[in-house]
């Protein structure tokens, strides 16, 4: 399956650029898609721009995603994990416990959060 046209979108958090891509089943992910989703739909993010690197260091160094950074699945950002309901509003997330060298950690707002998965979402429709 071909994974260049799975629905992105690009958020700008505080000094990060993020790249949120959606993993359908059967599709590649991760690290140089080396790995196949054969399970359910997942949510990629990369880091496309930090306050240390830029979107071009980044992509030269990474790939043309930039830095991966980690995957959910989809699931676990749209549904409470204890009651299986739909979530009304989305929480931030952690996305990496390593600090940067400003001493934070990359975070996604829930505002910033939701926005990404509607945009992969209705690109999917």
């Amino acid at each position: 399956m071909n994974t260049t046209n799975a629905p992105r979108t690009i958020i700008k958090d505080g000094p990060n650029t993020y790249l949120v891509r959606l993993v359908r089943v059967g599709e590649r992910y991760g690290r140089n898609d080396i790995l196949i989703n054969d399970r359910k739909p997942l949510v990629e993010f990369y880091l496309l721009a930090s306050e240390d690197m830029t979107t071009e260091q980044l992509t030269n160094i990474h790939g043309p995603r930039g830095f991966f950074i980690t995957s959910y699945q989809l699931a676990s950002l749209t549904h409470d994990w204890l009651t299986g309901e739909p979530r009304a509003t989305q929480e931030g997330i952690l996305l990496s416990s390593a600090r940067t060298s400003g001493g934070t950690y990359r975070e996604l707002s829930g505002e910033n959060l939701t926005h990404a998965l509607l945009s992969i979402l209705t690109a999917t429709l």
